[in-house]
């Protein structure tokens, strides 16, 4: 018997109908509509699967100190000035969590941006129940070069005023 994968298309909000349905099998546009008020600036779509994607090769690294992801070791972190691309969730509530984090990683240089779900975080880092608040990249041989890609379109970004 042959092994037939089925390559499901993502779900626009209009399809679901009140199904039972998995956040990540919506589409890039129905996931912003979930997404808080200071979720800004928003990676777009290629941006986002950039990200993830960075995300997925710095999670594999052999060191363990490539990737933090949790709201409290990020913060200790980033108040010790240490470097790298933070991403955050864009779905996280109540935004009371991390409203400070944004103004943290502009006063350390840091860029950051947000994705449009926590689904999105965890799938990146292998994770098979809800994903992280948020993640701190750090800079690595391996992966440099997708990471200051990255790096200088985060710069490009407009900062939420």
């Amino acid at each position: 018997m042959e092994d037939v994968t089925i390559k499901q298309e993502p779900m626009d909000a209009e399809e679901m109908n009140g199904a039972n349905v998995s956040i990540r099998d919506l589409s890039y546009d129905a996931k912003l509509k979930f997404v808080n008020a200071i979720a800004k600036p928003m990676a777009d779509k290629k941006m986002s699967k950039k990200l993830l994607k960075l995300l997925k090769k710095a999670k594999s690294h052999s060191s363990k100190d490539s990737v933090r992801h949790s709201l409290k070791d990020v913060q200790r972190r980033l108040l010790r000035k240490e470097k790298g691309i933070v991403v955050l969730a864009g779905n996280v509530s109540p935004i009371d969590l991390y409203t400070h984090f944004p103004i943290l990683c502009e006063e350390n240089n840091v860029p950051y941006c947000f994705v449009p779900t926590r689904d999105d975080l965890g799938q990146a880092m292998g994770f098979s129940h809800m994903g992280p608040v948020c993640v701190l990249i750090k800079p690595e041989a391996d992966y440099q070069e997708l990471y200051d890609e990255c790096w200088e379109k985060l710069k490009l970004l407009p900062t939420p005023v």
